[in-house]
């Protein structure tokens, strides 16, 4: 009998498919950095995952007497956050399991909160907005995120492949016209204009900073990502076997170079300029 490979880890597969390259992870820590005051300080990293990209560069960087507190709510990126914050001796970061949809008034106030690519996944956002906006103190900021484009491999899975006509852009826009349901959420990781314009009902916008995320794909590599549920936008859509070996089919034919498409990160801030 035919051994099978065992399904990847989960902190594996998100870093494998979602971590960003150190150029970006440390622009984004400086940036964080940039809107704080003197220590002591607290910070809030909310949807950290394994804490790549976001709380571990943010910890390294952060003055004796800081804290960062790092949630998410899959106990295996915590444990693999918590591993490597105690293989680098990073004492000022906790990693605790945090539920945004539930009371969050507990963990008090904060001098920076970060909810980057979480919003999305949320079907009812605004109280969960209003929640998190709640836990920004006097002076702090609040960090929140969305691919923008034309290209990046996320921003077009978001947007149904977009209008490149390279293979993988075609590959991406004709999953989505074999899917029998429609991919419509109520917000997107490239789109979350309604949830800006609530956080400004509660705080004031500073403005916004990108990150390039220099990516390259082939058409196959593609099609293992959309198996693989490597994106959102494959979460929560149900592609059979059959739609998946026609895809393939369709795309056998390509050429394999890679295609690059870079994904742009874009980070917005806002401070609360009122107690």
């Amino acid at each position: 009998m035919e051994k099978t490979s065992p399904a990847p880890e989960i902190s594996d597969a998100y870093e494998g498919h979602q971590a960003w390259p150190p150029e970006v992870t440390e622009g984004v820590a400086r940036y964080f950095l940039s809107a704080l005051g003197p220590s002591p300080r607290r910070c809030l990293i909310l949807g950290c995952a394994t804490g790549v990209n976001d709380a571990l560069p943010l910890a390294r960087r952060l003055a004796p007497g800081d804290l960062a507190l790092a949630g998410d709510i899959e106990p295996a990126f915590l444990r693999r956050l918590r591993d490597r914050a105690a293989s680098e001796g990073l004492f000022n970061v906790d990693a605790e399991r945090i539920d945004v949809t539930g009371d969050l008034s507990a963990l008090g106030r904060f001098d920076l909160v970060s909810f980057l690519f979480v919003i999305h996944r949320m079907k009812e956002w605004e109280e969960v907005i209003d929640r998190v906006c709640r836990l920004v103190g006097p002076g702090g900021s609040f960090f929140i995120s969305e691919f923008v484009g034309p290209d990046g491999v996320i921003y077009l899975s978001n947007e149904n492949g977009g209008k490149g006509a390279d293979p993988v852009s075609r590959l991406i826009r004709r999953y989505f016209e074999l899917l029998p349901e429609r991919f419509a959420p109520r917000l997107r990781s490239s789109s979350i204009s309604p949830a800006l314009r609530r956080i400004g009902w509660s705080l004031s916008p500073v403005g916004h900073r990108d990150f390039t995320w220099k990516q390259s794909v082939t058409p196959a590599e593609m099609i293992r990502k959309i198996a693989g549920r490597a994106y959102a936008p494959y979460f929560s859509t149900h592609p059979s076997a059959e739609l998946l070996s026609r895809l393939a089919g369709e795309f056998a034919e390509e050429p394999a170079a890679p295609v690059r498409l870079d994904e742009t990160i874009r980070i917005y801030r806002f401070e609360r300029t009122r107690s």
